[in-house]
C-alpha cells in the first residue's frame, strides 16, 4: 500500500475568511493573533479618534493604494485614449 497523507483539519465552527469584493467586511478578523502593541492599538481604536495621533490612525487603516487616486486614474485614462 502507498503512503497516506493527512489533511489539515479546519475548525468549521469559526467563520471562514477570504477577500471578496461582494463581502467587503467579513465576520472574521484578518489576523487571528495580535501582539501586545496591536492589542493596545485596538483598545485605543474603540475610544474617540481625535485622541489618536496620525501615526496610530495610519497603523489601524493604512493609506489606500495609489491606483485609487484621481490623478493616477486620469493619467491611465489618457494613456488608454492615446493608445
Amino acid at each position: 500500500m502507498g503512503k497516506m497523507e493527512l489533511t489539515e483539519q479546519v475548525d468549521m465552527s469559526l467563520p471562514m475568511y477570504w477577500d471578496r469584493l461582494d463581502t467587503p467586511l467579513p465576520d472574521r478578523q484578518y489576523q487571528d493573533t495580535l501582539n501586545a502593541a496591536d492589542k493596545s492599538l485596538k483598545q485605543k481604536e474603540k475610544g474617540h479618534w481625535n485622541n489618536l495621533p496620525k501615526e496610530e490612525k495610519l497603523a489601524l487603516y493604512p493609506p489606500y493604494p495609489h491606483t485609487l487616486d484621481d490623478k493616477w486614474q486620469a493619467m491611465q485614462v489618457k494613456k488608454m485614449l492615446d493608445m
